[in-house]
């Protein structure tokens, strides 16, 4: 099936955050500190909307997967990346990423900007893949080790 990207609404809120918290289910068990996305209500993504933007994949009418993005200027920041379980392997990821990419561009922005959790080594491992470098390694407050990662993809 072919996958459109379309900017998600603000009364879309509450989807995104299924979406989202689905999406993230894998991980819910493994992350220390948890996943903020588990804490996350539709008030919260409707303020983000306020500062940033949605992007959805759908499939037909279907959303299949988000992410969000927000210029900072000197970066374009790419978070929530989020794509279904049962949709996952199929390239949506990448979809998103990329367009997110050009989004980036076209603010002139010349980098994007995502954090990556250390225990989730697979997914550094994809946005190498995808030109992405570790430029920095960061912790969460409390945490004495490294938690997450700053990944970095220059244009």
């Amino acid at each position: 099936m072919d996958i459109s990207l379309r900017e998600a609404l603000v009364a879309e809120a509450g989807r995104l955050l299924e979406i989202e918290q689905a999406a993230f289910e894998a991980y819910r068990t493994i992350l220390d500190p948890p996943s903020s996305v588990f804490r996350e209500t539709p008030d919260l993504i409707r303020q983000k909307m306020a500062t940033g933007t949605f992007l959805m994949a759908c499939a037909g009418e279907q959303i299949v997967g988000l992410v969000f993005y927000q210029n900072h200027g000197d970066h374009t920041y790419l978070g929530r990346l989020s794509v279904l379980p049962e949709w996952q392997g199929q390239g949506i990821a990448r979809t998103l990423i990329t367009a997110v990419e050009q989004r980036a561009r076209q603010f002139g922005t010349p980098a994007v900007q995502l954090a990556v959790r250390v225990a989730l080594p697979q997914l550094i491992a994809m946005y190498r893949r995808y030109g992405y470098l570790i430029s920095s390694e960061q912790r969460h407050p409390g945490y004495t080790h490294t938690t997450f990662v700053t990944m970095e993809k220059r244009f």
